[in-house]
């Protein structure tokens, strides 16, 4: 993304509370609507990388309530910052109407902050995990490709220290994930809602091999008898196969009404011969082995690329 986004025409959002990842509300929600974001005054928070270079770029994820507040926060992901070792910064979720002061609100102040080891250059993966351990408090996803791994980050009623280092021995409120398996982690990382239906949220960890095929962790969530590194190869709760050239995996939601919210996971290259194909598992105590539906286009066509869950778009709930 560039440093600022402007000169954007007349919109009107329709279940999105924010045009930030676009979230999805529940059914029949207000529509909000602007007249352009081209200034200060037009914008609910202006977010500006602490350096002006021209190469900083900045990653966006709305996390859910992440210290317990009651009110949903933000990370910023800075690959950039810290001499290429990258950064993501929370921003905490304020009353009032967050008002904009005249200068650019500086993502440093933050008290919440990560940063990564020497060139890791962390900052461009980040993603919701949802309450991944069951103590109220939304999780993070951060992806360290460089270095093969994802941490999945806890949330913290307190801030702890604005420029927290992954790479240290000491781990305080995250966990490492890595593989014995020859793939590659830290491209691709989702969360996938509570897939067993323990009351635990599970989260979709993408291993990759050189020709971007590879496989989707599906890890289980849990309260405790978390290894600080965790092998997903040995601890993964199942794994799905990726057909090629980085095939996202998500979670959905409960599709089907059952009780067990679900994933899907595409093939947006035609890897498998058959059509660009998205293929939806259903949630279940026991997690599948196979998809229970697919969704096929003409080789042709540019599907399944990405994948986003948009809620009850019908309201049939």
């Amino acid at each position: 993304l560039p440093d600022v986004l402007g000169n954007v025409t007349s919109f009107a959002l329709e279940g999105h509370s924010d045009d930030i990842m676009n979230v999805p509300l529940p059914a029949r929600p207000e529509t909000l609507a602007g007249s352009g974001l081209d200034a200060y005054d037009s914008a609910t928070i202006w977010l500006e990388p602490p350096s002006p270079l021209v190469d900083d770029a900045m990653t966006v994820a709305w996390l859910g309530d992440v210290n317990g507040d009651s009110r949903a926060d933000l990370a910023v992901g800075l690959p950039a910052a810290n001499d290429g070792a990258g950064k993501v910064v929370i921003i905490y979720g304020a009353g009032g109407g967050w008002p904009v002061i005249p200068d650019a609100t500086a993502l440093s102040d933050s008290p919440s902050g990560y940063v990564g080891a020497a060139d890791a250059g962390i900052g461009s993966v980040i993603a919701p995990a949802g309450d991944v351990n069951g103590d109220g408090l939304s999780d993070m996803l951060i992806g360290d490709p460089a270095n093969e791994r994802v941490f999945l980050v806890f949330g913290q009623a307190t801030p702890n220290g604005s420029a927290l280092s992954l790479d240290d021995e000491y781990v305080s409120n995250w966990l490492i994930l890595t593989t014995s398996d020859n793939l590659v982690l830290g491209s691709y990382a989702a969360a996938a809602g509570d897939v067993d239906g323990d009351g635990f949220d599970d989260v979709l960890i993408g291993g990759l091999n050189a020709s971007g095929a590879g496989k989707a962790y599906l890890l289980a969530g849990q309260a405790t008898s978390w290894n600080a590194t965790t092998d997903l190869a040995t601890m993964a709760l199942a794994s799905y196969p990726l057909p090629g050239s980085g095939a996202p995996a998500t979670g959905v939601g409960d599709v089907n009404s059952d009780g067990y919210d679900d994933f899907a996971i595409s093939d947006p290259a035609n890897s498998l011969g058959n059509g660009r194909v998205v293929s939806l598992y259903f949630g279940a105590m026991t997690p599948p082995t196979a998809a229970g539906a697919t969704v096929t286009a003409n080789s042709s066509a540019a599907v399944g690329a990405q994948i986003t869950a948009l809620g009850d778009v019908n309201g049939d709930t």
